[in-house]
């Protein structure tokens, strides 16, 4: 929600800020069906841990980026982050749900993201009023690392295999 208003900043127009967004969300979408074939055959919790560092990365980098070819170098960077870590998501998400129910799982899943959604304009906001525009990227770069390292040490049993994983899933639900 806050690379409109850097791009703005940075005295990019509206077409190209709708470009910049536009780009992101078409490599998520144009690579997520080879990322997923990828993701049957490979390990599921590395692509989510790869995908999602790199998405941090390119928050990290969004404060840097200074002009148009920058700024969607940047996002297509980003969108190639989530073209690799979503599909892998989504698989462990239905191999989970297949043991303690798809609905269970998946009502789970989007509480969380809902959660993020309601809470990261906020506190991005306030980041904002208080620190800067460009300290609202690493403050979400920063969030997304932990969230994914916390995410992993939570999973890591279930990727591998290890029905003892399954059962710490099945007593946090």
């Amino acid at each position: 929600a806050f690379l409109p208003i850097f791009a703005s900043e940075v005295g990019l127009t509206s077409s190209q800020i709708g470009t910049i967004l536009t780009t992101n969300v078409l490599l998520t979408a144009l690579f997520q069906r080879p990322f997923g074939m990828i993701a049957d055959k490979r390990n599921k919790l590395a692509m989510i841990v790869a995908g999602t560092a790199i998405s941090a990365m390119s928050l990290f980098l969004i404060p840097f980026a200074k002009n148009f070819v920058e700024l969607l170098v940047v996002a297509s960077i980003m969108g190639l982050g989530g073209a690799i870590s979503r599909p892998a998501a989504f698989a462990m998400i239905v191999t989970a749900g297949r043991e303690l129910g798809l609905g269970s799982v998946m009502g789970v899943f989007n509480m969380a993201m809902s959660a993020g959604m309601i809470t990261a304009p906020l506190i991005s906001g306030v980041i904002m009023d208080a620190f800067g525009l460009g300290e609202v990227f690493y403050a979400a770069g920063t969030i997304s690392v932990v969230g994914i390292l916390i995410f992993y040490l939570m999973v890591k049993d279930i990727a591998v295999g290890n029905a003892r994983g399954m059962d710490k899933i099945k007593n946090n639900v």
